[in-house]
C-alpha cells in the first residue's frame, strides 16, 4: 500500500496534508496504520480498508526501531543449536523456537557489519522484502528481533534441499563419470524448475519488486522438489531512487560474491544496464536478464560470464559479452533454447521478452513442442512440427507414396528404406512420450507432495500452539460446551445450525468438548478452558484450507463456507492424556463410550516424534479421510495428547491426482501396505482401501524404488515415492494408448 494508492482511492482529500498531520501524531505509523485511522475518522469506508489491506504491496520504509530492542532488555524466543552456513552478511543458525516448539533458521548480521548503517539497512530491506512478498516460492519469514548480544536477525521456515548451483554440479557429476541421467538431473526437470524461479521473480515484478542478485547460489531446490527464491538484501522498489553506495561484500568474480558500489549485484549475472551502474534504470528487464544466463548455465552446464577477476568480468557483462553457448560436455543445445536465452540476454531492454512470464511461457512451448516465439518455426521445420501434431495424415500419405514410388519402379528397395526410417521415427517417439509421461508424473507427485506439505504446516502450528496453551496457561472463565449441550435446545450453542456439509446440526463458534469415560468433567476443566482459546485458529485453519483469499471472508462468509460450500480440512481436534476431546467445528456427536486415547489415531500418534500420516474411514460419516497428527509434549518432554486433522480423500482425488498434461489416465495414491487411498477406480465414498491392482510396482517400492517405470499386462505403470508422507503416487494406462505417436 502506497500514498498514491490513496490519492486515487480519495481525490477529493488533502492526502498529504492528512499524511503529516498523521505523521507527526504517529512517528511510529506507516501507511498501512494510517489507511486504518482514515476509516476510524469515516474518511474511508471499511470496504475499501479492506482492498487495500489485502492488495500486500512491498513497503521500503525501515523504522529505526526495527533494529533496536522495544521496551528496554532484549529478549529472544529462539535457542541456536547449530550453523546452518556462513554468508556474506553474517551467519545462518537452526534454532528451537521455545514457545512454537519448532525448529526455525535464523539469520544473525555480523556485529562488525551492523555498524554500518547502510548495510544495516540492506540487512532489514532483505528482511523486510522477503516477509512481505507472498509466494509458495519465496521463504516466509516469522519474525525480526534483536538478540540479548546485540546482534540484529530474523527468523524464517529452514528450507531444506540443495543451492541450484549444487544442483548444476551434481548434474555434471553424471557426466564425468559417464553415468545417464536421473530424472531429478534431467533437462526436462531443470526447465520446470527454471520455470518455477520465473513465476516467483513474476509475481516480485507485479508487486514492483526487482532481485537485483539472482544467480544459482541464491536459489534452493528443496527435498520435495520446490523452488525457493532467497537473499533480497539488495533488492528495490522500481522507480525509487537509490540509496547510497555501500562498501563492496565480495570481490572475488568466480566466488560469485554480491558486489555493493556503483555497480549492485554479482558480476557474472548482472544485465549491461546493472554493470553499468545505472542502478535507477532497473527494473524486471534486468532480473530477466540474469534469467537468462541462469538459463544458459542450467542447459550448458557452465556459465555464461566469465573471467580473470572483478574488472574483466563487469566489463564483459557492460558490454553484454558472453561465452559461446556451447554444452560443457558437447550435448546438442536445441535451437530453440539457443533463441530463447539469446532474447532474454539481448543487450537492449526493448529486444528482450515483454516480462518474465512471456520468457517462462516460451519455455513451456519448447517443452509442448510448439513453435517458440524466440525462434519461430520455418520451412521445413514448420513442416515437421505440423507432421508431429498430425501423425496419423502425414503416416497415411506416406504410405500411400511409398506404394505408388514402389508401383512406378517396380522394386522394393524404397519401400524398405522408408519403413526403416519410419520404425526409427517412430522409436525416438515413443521415447519422447515416454519422458513425457514420466515427467509429468513425477511433476503431479511433487504437487501433492507441496499441497500436504501445506496441510503439515498447518496441523504443526495447531500442535505448537496446542502445547503452548496447554502449559500455566491462566485464562477468565469462558463459555464452553460439552458433547452431550449440542443435543439439549435449552445448553446448545446459540449459533447452532444444520449443515449440508455434515447433515447436522453445527457451531462454527464453538467446539465440542468430549469425556472419555470415568473421566470427571471437574478434573479436566481447565484444559477446557485453556483449549478454548485455539477457537480462532481452528476455524482459520478449515477456512484456509479452501484458499488462503477464504481467510478474507467476513463471519458469515466463513460460517458458509465450512457449513454448506465445505472445505478440504473436515475436522482438527485435540485430544488429551487425561481424556478430553475438542473437536471442531462442533457437533456433539461422538459414539458411545467414546475414548480418543483408545482410537488408532491416538495409539499410532503416542510418543511420536515428527508429523504421522494415515488414512482411515471416518467414523462420523465424512467418508475416507487422510489424517496428519502430531504427539504433543510439555517442557519436560512429558507427552499430553495429539493435535490432529482431517483431509477428505475425496478432495485428494478430485483435486490433486489428475496430472494436466495426462488427462484420463488412472492414478492411485498407495499406502505402505500396498492399499489404495484415494484414486480413479476407488470411488469416492469406499469405507476401505482396496488393494492396488498392480502390486508389481508396489513389491518395487518395497525393494526400495522411489521412483521408475515398468509395463504389465499391456499397461505402463510410472510411480514416484511421496517424500511428505510414505506413500507412493502411480499413474498408469494402456501402453499403447500413453505412448502413441498418432
Amino acid at each position: 500500500m502506497n500514498l498514491k494508492r490513496l490519492k486515487d482511492l480519495l481525490p477529493a482529500q488533502d492526502i498529504d496534508q492528512l499524511w503529516a498531520e498523521y505523521v507527526k501524531a504517529t512517528p511510529d505509523g506507516d501507511v498501512a496504520t494510517f489507511a486504518a485511522d482514515l476509516a476510524t475518522r469515516n474518511i474511508l469506508t471499511q470496504g475499501q480498508l479492506r482492498a487495500l489491506l489485502v492488495e500486500a504491496d512491498v513497503s521500503f520504509t525501515i523504522s529505526e526501531a526495527i533494529s533496536k530492542p522495544r521496551g528496554g532488555q532484549a529478549t529472544s524466543s529462539y535457542r541456536l543449536l547449530g550453523l546452518l552456513g556462513k554468508g556474506a552478511m553474517g551467519e545462518v543458525h537452526v534454532a528451537r523456537d521455545t514457545d512454537l516448539h519448532r525448529n526455525v533458521a535464523v539469520k544473525l548480521m555480523d556485529p562488525m557489519l551492523a555498524k554500518d548503517p547502510t548495510l544495516v539497512r540492506r540487512f532489514l530491506t532483505e528482511v523486510q522484502v522477503t516477509a512481505q512478498l507472498d509466494h509458495p516460492s519465496i521463504v516466509p519469514v516469522y519474525a525480526v528481533e534483536r538478540r540479548p548480544d546485540g546482534s540484529i536477525g530474523y527468523s524464517m521456515r529452514i528450507v531444506r534441499g540443495i543451492t541450484l548451483d549444487k544442483l548444476i554440479k551434481d548434474t555434471s557429476a553424471f557426466y564425468e563419470k559417464k553415468k545417464p541421467l536421473d530424472e531429478q538431473h534431467a533437462l526436462t526437470t531443470r526447465l520446470l524448475m527454471f520455470q518455477e524461479l520465473c513465476n516467483a521473480i513474476h509475481y516480485a515484478h507485479s508487486r514492483g519488486v526487482v532481485h537485483r542478485d539472482l544467480k544459482p547460489d541464491n536459489i534452493m531446490i528443496g527435498s520435495y522438489g520446490e523452488v525457493m527464491v532467497m537473499d533480497w538484501g539488495i533488492a528495490r522498489l522500481m522507480g525509487t531512487t537509490e540509496e547510497a553506495n555501500a562498501t563492496a561484500i565480495g570481490t572475488d568474480a568466480s566466488s560469485t560474491g554480491t558486489q555493493l558500489g556503483t555497480a549492485i549485484g554479482t558480476p557474472p549475472y548482472m544485465s549491461p544496464e546493472q554493470a553499468q551502474g545505472r542502478n535507477a534504470d532497473l527494473d524486471g528487464a534486468s532480473d530477466q536478464y540474469s534469467l537468462g544466463l541462469i538459463l544458459f548455465e542450467l542447459v550448458a552446464l557452465r556459465r555464461a560470464v566469465s573471467g580473470g577477476g572483478v574488472a574483466e568480468v563487469i566489463t564483459r557483462a557492460a558490454d553484454g559479452d558472453k561465452n559461446p553457448f556451447e554444452h560443457k560436455y558437447g550435448d546438442k543445445i536445441p535451437r530453440e533454447i539457443q533463441a530463447i536465452v539469446a532474447k532474454a540476454t539481448s543487450f537492449e531492454t526493448r529486444d528482450r521478452y515483454p516480462n518474465v512470464d512471456a520468457l517462462a511461457t516460451d519455455v513451456r512451448r519448447y517443452m509442448r513442442d510448439e513453435a517458440t516465439v524466440a525462434a519461430p518455426d520455418r520451412g521445413l521445420q514448420r513442416a515437421s512440427r505440423w507432421v508431429g501434431h498430425h501423425r496419423q495424415a502425414t503416416m497415411a500419405a506416406f504410405f500411400a507414396m511409398a506404394t505408388v514410388f514402389a508401383t512406378a519402379v517396380g522394386g522394393t528397395v524404397a519401400v524398405g528404406i522408408g519403413a526403416l526410417v519410419l520404425d526409427n521415427w517412430l522409436a525416438n517417439k515413443r521415447e519422447d512420450k515416454l519422458a513425457f509421461v514420466v515427467t509429468a508424473a513425477n511433476g503431479q507427485a511433487h504437487t501433492i507432495d507441496a499441497v500436504l506439505q501445506r496441510f503439515g504446516g498447518m496441523l504443526s502450528s495447531l500442535a505448537g500452539a496446542s502445547e503452548f496453551t496447554l502449559q500455566d496457561t491462566v485464562v477468565e472463565p469462558q463459555t464452553v460446551y460439552a458433547a452431550a449441550d449440542f443435543f439439549d435446545p435449552t445448553k446448545a450453542p446459540p449459533d447452532l445450525r444444520e449443515s449440508k456439509v455434515y447433515e447436522i446440526k453445527v457451531s462454527t463458534a464453538f467446539p465440542d468438548n468430549a469425556l472419555a469415560p470415568n473421566v470427571d468433567s471437574a478434573a479436566v476443566a481447565t484444559q477446557m478452558q485453556q483449549l478454548a482459546l485455539l477457537t480462532p485458529m481452528m476455524q482459520r485453519l478449515m477456512v484456509r484450507s479452501a484458499s488462503e483469499d477464504s481467510i478474507d471472508l467476513d463471519a458469515e462468509g466463513r460460517r458458509k463456507l465450512i457449513l454448506d460450500t465445505g472445505t478440504p480440512m473436515v475436522w482438527n481436534y485435540v485430544a488429551t492424556d487425561a481424556g478430553l476431546m475438542v473437536g471442531y467445528p462442533g457437533t456433539g456427536e461422538y459414539p458411545e463410550m467414546y475414548d480418543p486415547r483408545s482410537m488408532e489415531w491416538y495409539k499410532r500418534t503416542r510418543n511420536a516424534r515428527g508429523l504421522v500420516w494415515d488414512a482411515n474411514d471416518d467414523e462420523s460419516g465424512q467418508g475416507m479421510l487422510v489424517t496428519v497428527s502430531s504427539a504433543l509434549y510439555d517442557r519436560a518432554g512429558t507427552f499430553m495428547g495429539v493435535a490432529a486433522l482431517d483431509i477428505t480423500a475425496a478432495y485428494v482425488a478430485e483435486n490433486l491426482l489428475q496430472p494436466k498434461d495426462l488427462p484420463g489416465v488412472n492414478v492411485a495414491l498407495v499406502d505402505e501396505a500396498g492399499l489404495v487411498i484415494a484414486g480413479t477406480d476407488v470411488p469416492i465414498d469406499t469405507k476401505k482401501k482396496p488393494a492396488y491392482r498392480h502390486q508389481e510396482a508396489v513389491q518395487a517400492v518395497k525393494r526400495g524404488e522411489k521412483s521408475g517405470k515398468m509395463e504389465v499386462g499391456g499397461d505402463l505403470i510410472v510411480w514416484s515415492q511421496l517424500e511428505v508422507v510414505p506413500w507412493t503416487y502411480i499413474v498408469s494406462g494402456p501402453t499403447n494408448e500413453l505412448l502413441s505417436v498418432w
